[in-house]
């Protein structure tokens, strides 16, 4: 059984609690973190629609306790995330604009082609438009990066 997740503050009391018959999935922007906290219990992570290629690579550094891999593959994440965190960073801002910010991240990667957002949630202020695509450009460069060093 498996869970979306995000609160790396009680992983260690829900896993415990658990007892480790719940994966916790979390964002791959919390993989790493939780990886820090539960090493035993991180196996997986959930990633925008930007291509899998960095998740994968981070996983395959977490999996062979390649820590120095797996900070630099962090911390590339980190870096994509770093434009569109205003969005991230809030619950409630992210609560209102999340399907917005996966459409234009899916986009700006160059991922796949993604239709239009369709009302009610084709509104987005322009500053967490331009984070978003920034984001996802960002992604698009991580994918080029990991797909080459994936082989």
């Amino acid at each position: 059984m498996s869970a979306k997740f995000s609160s790396k503050a009680i992983l260690k009391k829900v896993v415990e609690v658990t007892r480790g018959r719940v994966n916790f999935v979390p964002p791959i922007g919390l993989a790493y973190e939780f990886a820090q906290i539960s090493p035993e219990t991180q196996t997986t992570c959930w990633i925008p629609s930007v291509g899998p290629q960095v998740a994968i690579a981070l996983m395959k550094a977490l999996a062979a306790r390649d820590a120095k891999q797996a900070k630099a593959v962090a911390d590339d994440i980190a870096w994509a995330n770093e434009p569109h965190h205003a969005i991230t960073g809030s619950q409630e801002i992210f609560a209102s604009y999340n399907i917005q910010l996966e459409k234009v991240l899916m986009a700006a990667s160059g991922y796949c082609k993604t239709g239009p957002i369709r009302p009610p949630y084709n509104v987005m202020p322009e500053e967490f438009r331009k984070a978003a695509t920034e984001g996802g450009q960002r992604y698009a460069q991580l994918r080029e990066k990991y797909s080459k060093l994936l082989g």
